[in-house]
């Protein structure tokens, strides 16, 4: 029925468009509900290897993962929503299997890889053979996707007045066991899996010493986990996850510019209490949003991650 081919189909889709909006938002749910509703079921769910699901669309179908991986929804007059191979006319033609097949499969070859080289080689492709011009105008690679990313949360104890974060789901689930002594800040960012082929390893430290010490120690950064580890409190608890490092500018004249974090994550830093001798860690919008008292220290970004939340 939509079909924009004179005045008509104009009037109709501008009169209709509260409509339209409410179909792209139904189309992303119903996946949803779709798959899990198949993985719900055993004889499906035991055969799908489930760290393996992507997916295709075109035209209606593109729109809808692009809603389900977080992008705006259109729902206004005028809206951009564009994802375009110059030249090629709404529907397929035989002759564009070439392009909309090579690119697809290059695509979901890339991110389904653990190599991080499949997917730079893939960011290095210009256009695919055919008889289309597919140049590409904007490169837009997901930074992460569900494959590696490793949700952490922040838990908070009110009887010893401790925070502690972890992105371990059996430690997760553990806690949540026991609401009445650990209780979810509701704090919640994003790093890597310890399989993602992202970012760098985060060690992590039990500092423990029996008495008064008692706090968890992560940090990207090698000199600090050698420092701590040389400790005769540290208990050395491996690799928590992987993360993105902040990125250093240098210059050959001072002052020296502060380091940074990618687009699309954030500074996250790390906060020491003299009083309870824990540590937090929060992002740097976050910590703008609390004001801390006198026992609090701030050591300075660690890491970059994502946020699930403002």
């Amino acid at each position: 029925r939509i079909k924009l081919e004179n005045v008509s189909d104009y009037i109709y889709i501008f009169s209709k468009y509260a409509e339209v909006a409410e179909m792209e938002a139904i189309r992303p749910l119903g996946l949803k509900q779709g798959l899990d509703y198949i993985l719900s079921k055993p004889e499906y769910a035991n055969a799908v290897d489930q760290d393996k699901i992507v997916g295709f669309g075109a035209s209606l179908g593109g729109m809808a993962m692009m809603l389900v991986q977080g992008a705006k929804i259109t729902a206004s007059w005028g809206g951009a929503e564009r994802v375009t191979i110059e030249g090629m006319p709404h529907g397929f033609r035989l002759q564009d299997a070439p392009e909309v097949f090579g690119w697809t499969f290059m695509f979901l070859n890339a991110q389904l890889s653990r190599d991080q080289a499949d997917r730079v080689a893939f960011n290095s492709v210009i256009n695919v053979p055919g008889g289309a011009d597919d140049r590409v105008v904007i490169r837009k690679t997901l930074g992460w996707g569900s494959r590696d990313e490793l949700e952490v949360v922040e838990f908070y104890t009110a009887s010893a007045k401790k925070y502690f974060m972890t992105g371990r789901p059996d430690e997760v689930a553990l806690l949540d066991s026991y609401p009445a002594i650990w209780a979810r800040t509701g704090l919640r960012m994003a790093t890597f899996r310890l399989d993602a082929p992202l970012g760098d390893p985060m060690c992590r430290f039990w500092a423990n010493d029996g008495a008064s010490i008692n706090t968890h120690f992560y940090s990207t950064i090698p000199s600090d986990c050698a420092l701590v580890k040389a400790q005769p409190w540290a208990m050395d608890e491996g690799i928590a996850m992987r993360a993105q490092s902040l990125i250093q500018i240098y210059t050959l004249l001072p002052p020296t510019p502060p380091p940074y974090c990618p687009d699309d994550t954030f500074k996250v830093i790390r906060l020491f209490n003299k009083a309870t001798i824990n540590h937090r860690y929060l992002t740097e919008t976050q910590l703008a949003k609390i004001k801390l008292s006198p026992e609090w220290a701030v050591d300075g970004a660690v890491y970059c991650a994502a946020k699930y939340e403002d």
